[in-house]
């Protein structure tokens, strides 16, 4: 018969509208508004390494543990992520490790985490950024100014008046 004898057809239904959802539309401007002020977008994977943890220093709450996988691909990957924070510096130290010296990244993403006796875990989607080196190579006559404190208050304030937030 061929397929090339089918027609086309479009899918029937009532909910068949072309529209971004409130959410997405909120993601995409986050995204442009942190790509206008500079930074490239960084794709990470939902799993992370139990020693992220103690290595940052830092904790979860009194009643919220990690979320631990079953049947983890390697020790390195044994959670789900809990901070967007340990991988985009781990991307930082990878790039500056080979020579790489200027990272400006930014993620939108989910972190997971559970309380004890919970079956299913709680989600909640984050956005983090990190910046290191300089936004400009050297010239013959100037140096490249590092990146410090006030960099990323700018990209901050230029986020939060993308998102029109008046009071933070």
């Amino acid at each position: 018969w061929g397929m090339e004898r089918v027609p086309s057809t479009l899918p029937g239904g009532r909910e068949r509208v072309g529209a971004l959802t409130r959410t997405q539309v909120r993601r995409d401007r986050i995204g442009a508004a942190l790509r206008a002020a500079g930074l490239n977008e960084h794709l990470g994977l939902a799993f992370a390494d139990p020693e992220d943890m103690a290595r940052l220093g830092w904790s979860l709450g009194p009643d919220e543990v990690p979320v631990d996988l079953l049947n983890p691909m390697s020790g390195e990957q044994a959670q789900m992520r809990w901070t967007l924070a340990s991988d985009l510096l781990r991307t930082v130290s990878y790039n500056q490790r080979r020579g790489v010296a200027d990272v400006q990244l930014y993620e939108l993403g989910t972190v997971f985490w559970t309380a004890p006796g919970r079956k299913s875990p709680k989600e909640r989607t984050m956005v983090g950024g990190v910046l290191a080196g300089s936004w400009s190579q050297p010239s013959w006559n100037a140096s490249a100014p590092a990146l410090d404190f006030f960099d990323g208050k700018g990209v901050i304030e230029t986020l939060l008046d993308e998102m029109d937030v008046a009071k933070w």
